[in-house]
């Protein structure tokens, strides 16, 4: 998904139109509805509630982690390995649970995923659980 700084726009190029655009802070995404209904409970409710003919447009201000964490999620979402590690599993858990994205969306989906990282990895490792706790506490706060 290429990213346009300038006008902090992301319009993910799979070649279809966008039919979704989701606002978080100052930064804006195009995509596309399937790939995010199918991962995330939250997002199916929201976009349900809108006929199908109107353009779907949300706000996620107060999402955990903020534009840089729903920019792993969308891409998580389109299929794109992301990288979990100690320094942003806290956010990614936090925007997952969020953002319902629970194993009724879908088998290995980003709550398991990073429930994972946490007890095989983070949790087994006192540096990395370090690292994680400082990234949570530095992570940005939106509420």
């Amino acid at each position: 998904m290429p990213e346009n700084k300038a006008k902090k726009t992301l319009v993910c190029s799979t070649g279809l139109k966008p039919d979704v655009v989701i606002q978080v802070q100052d930064q804006t995404f195009h995509l596309h509805k399937f790939p995010l209904l199918s991962r995330s409970g939250y997002l199916e409710a929201l976009f349900s509630k809108a006929s199908e003919t109107a353009s779907h447009h949300a706000q996620l201000h107060d999402i955990p982690g903020g534009p840089d964490t729903f920019l792993h999620v969308a891409n998580f979402c389109y299929g794109v390995k992301i990288e979990v590690t100690a320094e942003n599993v806290v956010t990614l858990r936090c925007a997952a649970e969020y953002l319902q994205m629970s194993e009724n969306y879908g088998n290995a989906n980003l709550i398991y995923l990073t429930e994972s990282f946490l007890n095989d990895d983070v949790c087994t490792n006192w540096e990395d659980s370090i690292r994680a706790l400082e990234a949570a506490r530095k992570a940005p706060t939106y509420r």
